[in-house]
């Protein structure tokens, strides 16, 4: 399952020497195996609700290119984003339990 949805603050990907603003996203339920992956490459005092979060969504250029989304770029981006992800995790969610019912 999917939705996609806009970020109010741009997250900022670098691509080479080129800075890349990105506002558009997609957000994608993941596996258990990814979710215990991006756990693992978790650091000391980062957090696994972000991590998750970093590996369901994809950032979007306005080229229309897909980056990934790191936890660190999620970690420094604003707290309205995270918001914004979270309610659309949560529209993820309701889909695949809709969807399994």
């Amino acid at each position: 399952m999917k939705t996609t949805g806009s970020l109010p603050i741009p997250i900022i990907v670098l691509d080479g020497q080129n800075v890349i603003k990105c506002r558009d996203v997609i957000v994608q339920s993941i596996t258990v195996a990814q979710s215990l992956h991006a756990q693992a490459q978790l650091k000391p005092n980062q957090y696994i609700a972000l991590a998750e979060m970093a590996a369901m969504t994809t950032l979007i250029d306005e080229a229309g290119n897909q980056h990934p989304l790191t936890y660190d770029a999620l970690a420094e981006s604003s707290r309205q984003n995270l918001s914004t992800l979270q309610t659309l995790i949560a529209e993820v969610d309701a889909k695949e339990q809709a969807e399994s019912s």
